[in-house]
């Protein structure tokens, strides 16, 4: 994993419900998941680039959001939070 804090429960928890409100964002969770260790790499690389000058406080939680779903650990982790909610709320 990269070098930047370890996400704690409770934020995975938010991204979860972030994810689980947000078609978008539920659909860019899936294809980070379905990413090769190549793809998300270069995905990695590109959000960097994007959110450089990131200055406001929604620009620094997007870029928060992306570098914890960007590690496969904690992606699994919040797919696994999301696919449960998915199955108690259908």
């Amino acid at each position: 994993m990269r070098d930047f804090y370890t996400p704690s429960e409770e934020e995975l928890n938010q991204i979860a419900i972030a994810c689980i409100e947000d078609e978008r964002l539920r659909e860019i969770l899936g294809r980070i998941l379905s990413f090769s260790e190549e793809e998300r790499e270069s995905f990695r690389q590109k959000m960097t680039l994007f959110f450089i000058g990131a200055e406001t406080d929604e620009d620094i939680k997007a870029k928060r959001v992306f570098s914890v779903l960007i590690e496969r650990v904690y992606a699994e982790k919040i797919g696994k939070k999301v696919a449960l909610n998915e199955l108690t709320t259908s």
